[in-house]
């Protein structure tokens, strides 16, 4: 569970980075987690 916390909020950075805060912390928990999978996976496989 920690870590799953750990990756949320490491996502929501990311986002908040990527997008503006505003509509980063509009991005439901389930979709950052999601979608920061989604980007894990890009990553390891190149």
């Amino acid at each position: 569970l920690y870590q799953r916390q750990n990756k949320l909020e490491l996502t929501r950075k990311y986002f908040q980075k990527a997008l503006d805060v505003e509509k980063a912390n509009e991005i439901p928990d389930s979709e950052v987690i999601g979608i920061y999978e989604m980007r894990m996976r890009e990553i390891t496989r190149k």
